[in-house]
Protein backbone atom coordinates (compact mmCIF):
# COMPACT_ATOMS: atom_id res chain seq x y z
CA UNK A 1 0.00 0.00 0.00
CA UNK A 2 1.93 3.02 -1.36
CA UNK A 3 0.20 6.61 -0.90
CA UNK A 4 2.48 9.09 -2.94
CA UNK A 5 2.09 13.12 -1.83
CA UNK A 6 -1.46 14.24 -2.17
CA UNK A 7 -1.65 17.40 -4.59
CA UNK A 8 -3.00 20.24 -3.22
CA UNK A 9 -6.74 19.25 -5.37
CA UNK A 10 -6.72 16.10 -3.66
CA UNK A 11 -5.98 17.62 -0.40
CA UNK A 12 -9.17 20.60 -0.89
CA UNK A 13 -10.84 17.60 -2.36
CA UNK A 14 -10.76 15.66 1.09
CA UNK A 15 -11.31 18.58 2.85
CA UNK A 16 -14.66 19.27 0.73
CA UNK A 17 -15.91 15.40 1.71
CA UNK A 18 -15.20 16.48 5.65
CA UNK A 19 -16.96 19.23 5.23
CA UNK A 20 -19.74 17.80 3.66
CA UNK A 21 -20.24 14.72 5.64
CA UNK A 22 -20.31 16.89 8.95
CA UNK A 23 -23.11 19.50 7.67
CA UNK A 24 -25.79 16.46 8.74
CA UNK A 25 -24.04 15.49 11.89
CA UNK A 26 -22.73 17.02 15.11
CA UNK A 27 -19.99 14.73 15.14
CA UNK A 28 -16.22 15.23 14.15
CA UNK A 29 -14.32 13.13 11.45
CA UNK A 30 -10.31 13.21 11.46
CA UNK A 31 -8.44 11.60 8.98
CA UNK A 32 -4.98 10.78 9.78
CA UNK A 33 -2.00 9.05 7.90
CA UNK A 34 1.13 8.63 9.16
CA UNK A 35 3.86 7.35 7.48
CA UNK A 36 5.15 4.45 9.82
CA UNK A 37 3.94 3.68 13.29
CA UNK A 38 7.00 3.16 14.60
CA UNK A 39 10.98 2.95 14.35
CA UNK A 40 10.79 -0.93 14.60
CA UNK A 41 14.06 -0.79 16.31
CA UNK A 42 13.83 -4.91 16.85
CA UNK A 43 14.15 -5.21 13.14
CA UNK A 44 17.22 -3.18 12.83
CA UNK A 45 18.89 -5.15 15.96
CA UNK A 46 17.92 -8.35 13.95
CA UNK A 47 19.11 -7.06 10.64
CA UNK A 48 22.61 -6.34 12.51
CA UNK A 49 22.68 -10.05 13.61
CA UNK A 50 21.93 -11.45 10.53
CA UNK A 51 24.26 -8.95 8.74
CA UNK A 52 27.48 -10.18 11.79
CA UNK A 53 26.54 -13.41 10.89
CA UNK A 54 27.12 -13.60 7.25
CA UNK A 55 30.50 -11.89 8.06
CA UNK A 56 31.59 -14.19 10.47
CA UNK A 57 30.83 -17.13 8.18
CA UNK A 58 32.41 -15.25 5.45
CA UNK A 59 35.66 -14.67 7.09
CA UNK A 60 35.79 -18.61 7.37
CA UNK A 61 34.93 -19.30 3.97
CA UNK A 62 37.93 -16.68 2.97
CA UNK A 63 40.20 -18.52 5.53
CA UNK A 64 41.77 -15.10 6.20
CA UNK A 65 45.80 -16.70 7.36
CA UNK A 66 45.90 -15.19 11.32
CA UNK A 67 44.80 -12.14 10.31
CA UNK A 68 41.94 -11.78 12.98
CA UNK A 69 41.70 -8.46 12.92
CA UNK A 70 40.09 -9.12 9.58
CA UNK A 71 37.64 -11.01 11.92
CA UNK A 72 36.38 -7.87 13.89
CA UNK A 73 36.83 -5.54 10.60
CA UNK A 74 34.01 -8.08 9.00
CA UNK A 75 31.77 -8.46 11.75
CA UNK A 76 31.49 -4.67 12.42
CA UNK A 77 30.93 -4.11 9.11
CA UNK A 78 28.34 -6.83 8.40
CA UNK A 79 26.53 -5.81 11.61
CA UNK A 80 26.50 -1.74 10.54
CA UNK A 81 25.16 -2.82 6.60
CA UNK A 82 22.52 -5.18 8.31
CA UNK A 83 21.30 -1.76 10.83
CA UNK A 84 21.09 0.62 7.84
CA UNK A 85 19.34 -2.58 5.57
CA UNK A 86 16.42 -2.11 8.14
CA UNK A 87 15.80 1.18 6.65
CA UNK A 88 14.32 -0.73 3.47
CA UNK A 89 10.66 -0.88 4.61
CA UNK A 90 10.19 -4.36 3.01
CA UNK A 91 13.32 -5.74 5.14
CA UNK A 92 12.17 -3.73 8.19
CA UNK A 93 8.70 -5.37 7.66
CA UNK A 94 10.25 -8.89 7.18
CA UNK A 95 12.13 -8.69 10.78
CA UNK A 96 9.54 -7.24 12.62
CA UNK A 97 6.55 -9.69 13.69
CA UNK A 98 3.01 -9.41 13.70
CA UNK A 99 2.60 -8.80 17.14
CA UNK A 100 4.70 -6.09 17.27
CA UNK A 101 3.36 -4.40 14.22
CA UNK A 102 -0.37 -4.34 15.35
CA UNK A 103 0.45 -3.61 18.50
CA UNK A 104 2.89 -0.54 17.63
CA UNK A 105 -0.16 0.58 14.80
CA UNK A 106 -2.74 1.04 17.58
CA UNK A 107 -0.42 2.79 20.30
CA UNK A 108 0.15 5.30 16.98
CA UNK A 109 -3.00 5.36 16.47
CA UNK A 110 -4.39 5.71 19.87
CA UNK A 111 -1.35 8.46 20.20
CA UNK A 112 -2.54 10.59 17.44
CA UNK A 113 -6.49 9.94 18.35
CA UNK A 114 -5.54 11.98 21.41
CA UNK A 115 -3.05 15.00 20.14
CA UNK A 116 -5.56 16.02 17.12
CA UNK A 117 -8.26 16.51 19.67
CA UNK A 118 -10.69 13.77 19.07
CA UNK A 119 -11.67 13.35 22.55
CA UNK A 120 -12.39 16.82 22.69
CA UNK A 121 -16.09 16.91 21.12
CA UNK A 122 -18.91 18.49 23.65
CA UNK A 123 -21.24 14.71 22.69
CA UNK A 124 -17.79 12.77 22.39
CA UNK A 125 -18.71 11.24 19.00
CA UNK A 126 -15.34 11.91 17.17
CA UNK A 127 -14.40 9.61 15.01
CA UNK A 128 -10.93 9.03 13.84
CA UNK A 129 -9.82 7.29 10.05
CA UNK A 130 -5.98 6.08 10.28
CA UNK A 131 -3.62 4.96 8.11
CA UNK A 132 -0.11 3.81 8.45
CA UNK A 133 1.81 3.41 5.32
CA UNK A 134 4.50 1.07 5.86
CA UNK A 135 2.54 -1.29 8.01
CA UNK A 136 -0.10 -1.16 5.32
CA UNK A 137 -2.66 -0.49 8.41
CA UNK A 138 -6.07 0.96 8.37
CA UNK A 139 -8.51 1.56 11.17
CA UNK A 140 -10.97 3.78 12.70
CA UNK A 141 -11.53 4.67 16.22
CA UNK A 142 -14.52 6.30 18.04
CA UNK A 143 -15.24 7.94 20.76
CA UNK A 144 -16.92 6.90 23.97
CA UNK A 145 -20.22 8.66 23.02
CA UNK A 146 -20.25 7.23 19.57
CA UNK A 147 -19.13 4.29 20.91
CA UNK A 148 -22.15 3.33 23.18
CA UNK A 149 -24.78 4.58 20.25
CA UNK A 150 -23.31 1.94 17.99
CA UNK A 151 -23.41 -0.92 20.39
CA UNK A 152 -21.82 -4.55 19.74
CA UNK A 153 -22.56 -4.85 15.95
CA UNK A 154 -20.17 -1.32 15.31
CA UNK A 155 -17.34 -3.56 13.81
CA UNK A 156 -19.28 -4.81 11.52
CA UNK A 157 -20.18 -1.03 9.90
CA UNK A 158 -16.68 -0.18 10.19
CA UNK A 159 -14.90 -3.05 8.31
CA UNK A 160 -17.27 -2.60 5.54
CA UNK A 161 -15.58 0.78 5.26
CA UNK A 162 -12.28 -0.29 5.63
CA UNK A 163 -12.57 -2.78 3.28
CA UNK A 164 -13.84 -0.34 0.21
CA UNK A 165 -10.79 2.10 1.58
CA UNK A 166 -7.90 -0.58 1.17
CA UNK A 167 -9.05 -1.26 -2.29
CA UNK A 168 -8.91 2.18 -3.13
CA UNK A 169 -5.51 2.69 -1.41
CA UNK A 170 -4.23 -0.94 -3.69
CA UNK A 171 -5.44 0.80 -6.93
CA UNK A 172 -3.64 4.22 -6.16
CA UNK A 173 -7.03 5.94 -5.77
CA UNK A 174 -5.71 7.10 -2.05
CA UNK A 175 -8.11 10.93 -2.15
CA UNK A 176 -10.77 9.25 -3.55
CA UNK A 177 -10.35 6.05 -1.01
CA UNK A 178 -10.18 8.34 1.91
CA UNK A 179 -13.28 10.52 0.66
CA UNK A 180 -15.60 7.79 -0.20
CA UNK A 181 -14.27 6.63 3.65
CA UNK A 182 -15.53 10.22 4.99
CA UNK A 183 -18.79 10.10 3.50
CA UNK A 184 -19.71 6.74 5.05
CA UNK A 185 -18.59 7.32 8.08
CA UNK A 186 -20.25 10.80 7.76
CA UNK A 187 -23.52 8.62 7.30
CA UNK A 188 -23.07 6.39 10.30
CA UNK A 189 -22.83 9.59 12.40
CA UNK A 190 -25.70 11.34 10.93
CA UNK A 191 -28.00 7.87 11.69
CA UNK A 192 -27.00 8.45 15.84
CA UNK A 193 -25.88 12.35 15.80
CA UNK A 194 -27.88 14.38 13.27
CA UNK A 195 -26.88 18.11 12.66
CA UNK A 196 -29.77 20.56 14.87
CA UNK A 197 -29.44 24.39 14.83
CA UNK A 198 -26.39 23.87 17.83
CA UNK A 199 -24.05 21.98 15.48
CA UNK A 200 -20.71 23.82 15.75
CA UNK A 201 -17.47 22.41 13.81
CA UNK A 202 -15.53 21.52 16.64
CA UNK A 203 -12.30 20.36 15.00
CA UNK A 204 -10.24 21.71 12.01
CA UNK A 205 -11.79 19.99 8.64
CA UNK A 206 -8.47 18.72 7.47
CA UNK A 207 -6.62 15.41 6.54
CA UNK A 208 -3.91 15.37 9.09
CA UNK A 209 -0.46 13.93 7.93
CA UNK A 210 2.62 12.65 10.26
CA UNK A 211 6.12 11.33 9.81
Amino acid sequence: MAIGKLSSDELAQIKEAIFEAEKKTTGEIVPVIVKQSDFYPAAHFRLSLLGAFVAIFSYYQLSFEGESVYFLYLFILGALIGFFLGYIAPLKMLFTTREEIEEETRQRAMESFLTNGVVETKDRNGVQLFISVLEHKVMINVDNGLHQKLGPHANDKWQHILKDLLEHLKRGQASQGICSAIKEMGAVLNEHYPADRSTLNELPNKLVIED
